[in-house]
């Protein structure tokens, strides 16, 4: 295959992704124990959905205990 080739990935965007977090991971600029908020502002506080109320189907959302990481 030639360095400018083009080929389709479909449905590997999960794959691509491990493999570019894993080659972080070796190069030590992430860990797999870090908090991934740092790179992820929107994940700083996460809920997690609890149930919903019975009314209104409204969801109920509790405090996450830990925070997220890679591992």
């Amino acid at each position: 295959m030639d360095l400018d080739a083009s080929f389709i990935l479909a449905s590997c965007t999960k794959l691509m992704t491990s493999i570019a977090v894993l080659q972080c991971v070796e190069k030590c600029q992430i860990g797999l124990d870090d908090d991934v908020s740092e790179v992820l502002p929107e994940l700083k506080e996460p809920e997690i959905l609890e149930g919903l109320e019975e009314e209104s189907d409204k969801p109920i959302y509790k405090q996450a205990r830990a925070k997220i990481t890679l591992r």
